[in-house]
């Protein structure tokens, strides 16, 4: 299916000289749907600057001072030029086809405001690792799920970042997000505000590959109680923001107290 729309991605990076460059490889490998790349280096203390200068003349390097994900994102975001704009953690990389079958699900429903597609595993070689992000059993949120939104946002299942297309159009109603709240998991502001705006597509095949490299977010063993603590932190100024944006929307459902809204599992 041929496509009038243009897609930016926005690789985010901090001290991941060791993969970023796999990571901008793949955006620049896009068949089909020819990408715009940009990369924002958020602060990095390592040698990844050095590794980023070869692409200078082939991406947009934006380099900045260490704010966070959701600022690297919004750094990126107000660089980018695309009508879908893909965010690339550096650590991760994206299959060949991706960019051609988001902007095909994008034109085959115009209420589709973000398309999420499953990953592959691999390790910090490269290597592919068995089964796929999500596991066995998990099924992705699509369709219309505003409703659920609105009373147990926590039982949607959302794909970490490289694991989502976004409609610009749509993140310029929401960006840029608050820094404050997001230095790192800035995905699940984004998941959560664009499916207040309109339908989730899910693609089948994996769209790009998920490192599992001991440094993860969404994927560890095991989790700190420090890490639960601001997991828990995180999730509840997302409801704030979630909240607030569906009141903007007019949707309805919605509990006069932020903090009511809960997970029901």
């Amino acid at each position: 299916m041929s496509s009038h729309r243009r897609l930016s991605i926005v690789v985010t990076n901090h001290d991941y000289a060791q993969f970023v460059s796999e990571a901008v490889d793949s955006a620049l490998a896009q068949t089909g749907a020819p990408a715009e790349v940009i990369v924002v280096d958020d602060g990095s203390t390592d040698e990844s600057l050095a590794v980023l200068a070869p692409y200078r003349r082939r991406v947009q390097l934006v380099a900045q001072p260490n704010g966070g994900q959701a600022a690297a994102f919004n750094a990126g975001w107000a660089a980018a030029s695309g009508d879908v704009v893909i965010f690339l953690d550096a650590d991760d990389v994206l299959e060949p086809d991706i960019g051609e079958r988001v902007l095909s699900a994008f034109d085959e429903d115009s209420d589709v405001v973000k398309v999420q597609y499953p990953l592959h595993l691999i390790d910090a070689e490269g290597n592919q690792c068995p089964g796929t992000l999500p596991g066995p059993g998990v099924r992705l949120a699509t369709g219309d799920v505003r409703e659920r939104l609105t009373r147990h946002p926590d039982d949607l299942v959302w794909m970490p970042t490289t694991g989502n297309a976004f409609r610009a159009d749509v993140l310029a109603r929401i960006m840029p997000m608050p820094t404050a709240d997001y230095r790192i998991c800035a995905d699940y502001y984004l998941s959560n505000l664009t499916a207040a705006h309109g339908r989730v597509a899910v693609l089948e095949q994996p769209g790009g590959s998920y490192r599992v490299h001991g440094g993860n977010q969404h994927y560890a063993e095991r989790w700190s109680m420090d890490a639960v603590r601001a997991n828990v932190t995180r999730t509840s100024a997302t409801h704030r923001h979630l909240i607030e944006e569906c009141r903007k929307l007019g949707l309805a459902g919605l509990p006069d107290d932020p903090d009511a809204v809960r997970s029901v599992t």
